[in-house]
């Protein structure tokens, strides 16, 4: 079976440049939420970062709560975050948007894949995955 990651990177890349652009499942939902959380997490100054700070993020059972989490991370760490930031702008949108009833734990792999993937907000526009700008 092949990985989900290369068609799951290119669907993030496409929501988070054109806003024209949707999550339509769950697992597009999950990966997103786990590119912005990982984003979030980037801006604490704790001393000593782990992984531990996933844990108010991934016993979420439903999206709801997910997205509340999501929401109060966002709110502690505003300071830290610079207007402009486009594609983290259109990517918590719809994380924060997206409305599904489906338990998250059946996709806590697909938030956990997008936590650890190469960071699509970081990346420019027309940047490839090697840190290439091209000129399409």
């Amino acid at each position: 079976m092949a990985s989900k990651i290369p068609e799951l990177l290119e669907k993030i890349k496409k929501v988070a440049n054109n806003s024209e652009e949707h999550f339509e499942t769950p697992e597009e939902f999950s990966f997103g939420a786990g590119q912005v959380i990982y984003f979030l997490l980037s801006k604490s100054k704790a001393g000593e970062r782990t992984h531990a700070l996933l844990e108010p993020f991934i016993q979420k059972v439903k999206a709801e709560q997910l997205q509340n989490s999501i929401a109060q991370t966002i709110n502690t760490y505003k300071h830290e975050i610079s207007f402009g930031q486009g594609r983290f702008e259109r990517l918590s949108a719809e994380v924060l948007g997206f409305d599904m009833d489906e338990n998250l734990k059946k996709y806590q792999r697909f938030l956990l894949a997008g936590y650890f993937a190469t960071p699509i907000i970081y990346k420019k526009e027309n940047q490839n995955d090697k840190g290439e700008v091209s000129n399409d």
